[in-house]
């Protein structure tokens, strides 16, 4: 084989080579992506749904302890520290929720958008209905910190700033990426109105709630 012909030969396979390794990692690419529109909503769902519910429970936990001392400096030693653990075992569980949507969250934005086109009307009320979990559990924590405030001593209150702050230090880095997840959501999935139309108000909701929580109740 003459050098030239060697050298046309070789070129052409090395472009038959690129363009197959291209088409494969647009399959794969593509599969991720579809992957991606499948895993979402249901470790979304189970994100939340975890969160809720051992949070509630550290809640309902500390709406007892607190409710039963009721500015009693006597028998609030005890209380104050049991209320102290129950919240920074919600600490703990708040952190692994926002480790949790990371992981489903971590392409970026544009990564994201990418993953919630195809969202079905299943997926897109199962989402509304996470959001106004996370609202409702907002709620019952503020709710909670105020029971605290109201029933416990300055001095016990002092004693459980650090675990609050630690705690409250958390809502916008888990909010935050929520927010966009669902944002993302509800622009690129304009086909359900009515579904659309809750997130966003559930959004609203939600951000109202938080701005109260954020401003410290200890202060």
């Amino acid at each position: 084989m003459k050098l030239s012909s060697f050298i046309v030969a070789f070129g052409l396979a090395g472009s038959i080579t690129a363009t197959a390794i291209s088409l494969e990692n647009r399959e794969q690419s593509a599969i991720s992506l579809e992957k991606r529109q499948q895993t979402i909503p249901a470790t979304l769902s189970a994100i939340v749904s975890a969160l809720s519910t051992t949070v509630n429970a550290n809640l309902v936990t500390i709406n007892n302890l607190v409710q039963d001392v009721n500015g009693n400096v006597a028998g609030s030693a005890a209380v104050i520290a049991a209320v102290n653990a129950q919240l920074a075992a919600i600490k703990v569980t708040f952190q692994t929720a926002i480790n949790g949507i990371a992981g489903i969250t971590g392409a970026g934005v544009g990564g994201i958008v990418g993953a919630v086109t195809s969202f079905t009307g299943p997926q897109l009320a199962q989402l509304l209905q996470d959001v106004q979990t996370i609202v409702q559990l907002i709620q019952n924590l503020k709710d909670s910190l105020a029971l605290i405030k109201e029933n416990l001593t300055p001095a016990a209150l002092a004693f459980l700033t650090q675990e609050y702050n630690a705690l409250q230090a958390l809502i916008t880095p888990f909010l935050g990426p929520l927010i966009i997840l669902v944002s993302a959501v509800a622009a690129v999935n304009p086909g359900s109105p009515v579904i659309i139309t809750g997130i966003g108000e559930a959004i609203t909701g939600l951000l109202g709630v938080v701005g109260n929580l954020l401003q410290s109740i200890f202060g």
